[in-house]
């Protein structure tokens, strides 16, 4: 038990740097660029987003279960990885020179600085998929230090560092700036990242061929683990782009910085589904269902507690704390925080439903849960953010999240009768006591 929570202690240590330069850089954009420039950022962030889909949605799933499923076969692994990366390569390459000449093309003919500052975002996504494969293998082979470092705290250390220098320091630079910073930072953890890697491990070099789209994404369901992903990407960008779409940027700014609370209350599961990932996938090689819910149960309940405690706390402070750290700009923000924190409430309390499914090979299930979330956030907020504004847009993502967490812990107990919800154990086993 001690080794556990150690083992938390030490990811929760760098995933908590990680969000709180995250969190920080998002207070340095709302404070020094202004809520427009904000919320042009985090709608162009969003759009970059979606264009990653394959790249970074289920790729580093894929990673992190094979390379725990196949640990001592080190010549399979590095071609994997090998190829993988290639594919991650091309597929940016298309993308930036497809994306790429449309938004030169738009550029020239309305002098919109937004096409070039989305271009520059999209030469991040390179990067920003080596970033997240190399620890993604790190993690399936138990090294779960290297794993995190560099994704979860050096990348957003180095956006954050770079984003505040030019924001900060320099005298009203130009936007482009920023956009740039974001890239260089990326770029320059990358190559520590590739660096680092070409010490650890050898890479066998093989060519691509047409049965490895078979291998990977067929038989080894990358294809349903890449749509899952996608679903999650969309259904975590999908209601910043309505309200970008409905609303103004400042309006966007401002649900923005309420989504920051949905960021620190989701934290502690962030970290537990991390840990848990290589965890789940070996017991379930080896047919140990037993300690599978075992680890689930010490992984997740303590979390479960704490994070109900912590969304008291902040749901009771909301008003200062968005005013202290964002300013008066954004005090519309603390009105949405009630939904944002009782959708991430419903999240951690259903528990690592997702993972658990991901990890046994039971993706198709988690596509129908992510296509229901998002068919029931189109319409709510379709319906409800030209009526009531922003509290449509918080009503949306809360009925979402609540469909999501309800479908996956319903599959996860009806398939592999397992209890991802392990506060229901505890009460469970709390009854039978005093029965």
């Amino acid at each position: 038990m001690v080794r556990k929570l150690l083992a938390m202690a030490f990811v929760a240590g760098v995933r908590g740097g990680g969000l709180l330069f995250t969190f920080f850089l998002s207070v340095v954009l709302a404070r020094y660029a202004g809520a427009e420039a904000f919320g042009e950022y985090s709608t162009l962030f969003s759009i970059m987003m979606l264009l990653s889909i394959p790249l970074l949605s289920g790729l580093s799933t894929y990673i992190v279960r094979e390379t725990a499923q196949h640990q001592e076969q080190d010549e399979f692994l590095g071609r994997m990885m090998n190829k993988l990366i290639r594919l991650s390569g091309y597929y940016s390459l298309v993308v930036f020179i497809v994306c790429g000449v449309f938004l030169l093309g738009s550029w020239f003919q309305s002098g919109d600085w937004l096409y070039i500052h989305l271009a520059v975002f999209l030469l991040t996504l390179f990067p920003s998929a080596l970033i997240q494969n190399i620890s993604a293998y790190w993690r399936g082979l138990g090294k779960r230090k290297t794993g995190v470092f560099f994704e979860f705290l050096l990348k957003p250390f180095m956006v954050f560092s770079a984003i505040s220098f030019i924001l900060v320091c320099l005298d009203q630079p130009p936007e482009l700036w920023v956009y740039l910073a974001y890239l260089v930072a990326v770029t320059l953890v990358a190559m520590v990242c590739k660096w680092y890697a070409g010490f650890r491990r050898t890479v066998y070099n093989s060519p691509i061929q047409t049965s490895d789209w078979k291998l990977f994404y067929i038989e080894g369901g990358l294809a349903y683990l890449t749509l899952a992903g996608a679903m999650q990407i969309l259904l975590s960008n999908l209601d910043i782009l309505l309200v970008a779409f409905y609303m103004t940027p400042e309006d966007v700014a401002v649900y923005r910085v309420a989504l920051q609370f949905g960021v620190v209350a989701g934290f502690g599961l962030t970290v537990v589904n991390i840990i848990l990932q290589p965890i789940l996938a070996g017991y379930y090689a080896s047919g140990n269902m037993q300690a599978f819910q075992h680890a689930l149960n010490s992984y997740s309940l303590p979390n479960q507690f704490a994070t109900t405690f912590f969304c008291g706390v902040l749901y009771i402070f909301r008003e200062q704390l968005v005013v202290f750290i964002f300013g008066e700009a954004y005090a519309g923000a603390a009105d949405l925080v009630i939904y944002i924190l009782l959708g991430q409430l419903i999240n951690v309390l259903s528990g690592s439903a997702g993972v658990i499914l991901n990890m046994t090979k039971n993706h198709r299930d988690v596509v129908i849960g992510l296509t229901l979330s998002i068919a029931i956030l189109l319409i709510t907020s379709v319906f409800l953010i030209p009526f009531k504004g922003l509290a449509g847009a918080g009503i949306a993502y809360l009925a979402a999240y609540l469909c999501w967490n309800v479908h996956l812990r319903h599959t996860v107990k009806k398939k592999l009768n397992v209890e991802s919800a392990a506060f229901l154990v505890c009460l469970g086993n709390a009854v039978r006591r005093k029965a």
